[in-house]
């Protein structure tokens, strides 16, 4: 009597069997099947509900769409509209496997084996895996299978669609033809100082409702710059004092405009390179409100 192999179960005729047919049966269930595991598609529809790889042994089954491709298939297409996260089912037996999901509605489909945890694989993506014998496992990452993020990977000349050429690179003189701009952030008082952070920003704005105290900045490197903009808020006049040892003036470290709601605007530049220990040179303009 035949028998199936163990693995693809695909049908052993043993001697003076089928006679008359047996080239038939050899092209169905033998061939056929070969081709299906080593290059074959079946495609599983998991609108529905979740699937099992149909496992029958012998002839080869359904190509789909459906809910039952042999599990035979070397690439196994998910397809369909499902509102949850689906799982897609296969025998625990030793097989590579190329798993595409390729639903919409940007679902997970975990593939995986009856008893085992298996891989769970995102909404747009493919992935190479294998059955050990009792469970799926990553052969590789999954990856993207949009044509254009394809596009973009095998071109390293390319960064999300546009050439290297027009981005800015830290070593070489890069000349800018559109404004650059960075974001004023608020300085927060801590404990009566201010502390500019350069690794947040280097515009800042804090608006005087105590007396404060600017602090050294943080993250600095030679030839750092930052602004900051004071404004006198409520219960003005209040003094900002500077740091000792840390910031230079020319005539020495000046004082705050006086008036509810009156502005003052300070640059910065870090020089480590003089004399001294390193400093910041500041620079006031007075009033500009």
């Amino acid at each position: 009597m035949s028998t199936n192999s163990l693995y693809l179960k695909n049908l052993l005729q043993i001697l003076n069997e089928n006679p008359d047919t047996w080239g038939t049966v050899l092209n169905v269930s033998g061939l056929q099947t070969l081709e299906d595991a080593i290059a074959g598609t079946g495609t599983v529809d998991v609108t529905s509900a979740d699937a099992a790889l149909d496992d029958t042994a012998g002839g080869p089954s359904e190509l789909g769409p459906g809910s039952n491709p042999s599990q035979r298939f070397m690439i196994i297409d998910i397809t369909g509209a499902p509102g949850t996260a689906k799982n897609v089912t296969v025998a625990p037996r030793s097989k590579v496997y190329l798993v595409a999901n390729n639903t919409t509605g940007a679902q997970t489909i975990t593939f995986k084996t009856t008893a085992g945890t298996g891989i769970a694989i995102p909404a747009g993506e493919a992935q190479w895996l294998w059955c050990d014998g009792t469970n799926i496992l990553a052969a590789s990452a999954a990856v993207a299978t949009l044509a254009t993020t394809a596009t973009l990977a095998a071109d390293s000349t390319l960064l999300a669609g546009t050439a290297a050429t027009a981005f800015a690179q830290k070593a070489v003189a890069n000349t800018f033809t559109a404004g650059q701009v960075t974001q004023r952030t608020v300085l927060v008082d801590a404990v009566g100082d201010l502390v500019p952070n350069l690794a947040v920003s280097n515009a800042f704005f804090h608006e005087m409702v105590q007396g404060e105290n600017l602090a050294v900045p943080i993250n600095a490197t030679n030839g750092a710059q930052f602004s900051l903009v004071v404004e006198q808020g409520v219960g003005a006049p209040w003094s900002l004092t500077f740091q000792a040892n840390t910031f230079l003036w020319d005539g020495g470290a000046p004082t705050l405009s006086t008036v509810a709601g009156d502005v003052d605007y300070f640059a910065f530049e870090y020089v480590t390179n003089v004399a001294t220990t390193a400093k910041w040179i500041g620079s006031v303009i007075k009033g500009v409100a």
